[in-house]
């Protein structure tokens, strides 16, 4: 069985959990988008902890989590035409304007 792919944007407080959480189900290829660092105000509602600090969240999602499947990417830009190869792209960015590529007409399609 081929695994659902899914990108998450953002590895804060909602991505950094919803990647632990996907991973344990071992069912997607998980990609993570987020060009920040790891800072020490991130570790009171991030999943992350004081060995992380100064380090991309990609990375250090990657090795807190990297079971085989999980494939974490710190693009500094996504395109609409990144998200074709997704069968679900998930959003958890808190600054608005970075948004605005993911929520464009063409992207909103959902197929059940």
């Amino acid at each position: 069985m081929s695994r659902k792919k899914i990108l998450i944007i953002g590895a804060g407080g909602i991505g950094s959990f919803l990647v632990q959480f996907l991973n344990k189900l071992n069912i997607y290829e998980l990609t993570v988008f987020d060009s920040d660092k790891v800072e020490e105000k991130n570790l009171l509602y991030q999943n992350f902890n004081r060995l992380h600090i100064g380090e991309m969240k990609v990375k250090a999602i990657n090795s807190m989590f990297n079971s085989g499947f999980t494939i974490t990417q710190p693009y500094d830009v996504v395109v609409d035409n990144d998200f074709d190869k997704y069968d679900f792209v998930v959003c958890s960015l808190h600054f608005v304007f970075p948004r605005f590529p993911v929520f464009t007409p063409e992207t909103i399609t959902v197929t059940i």
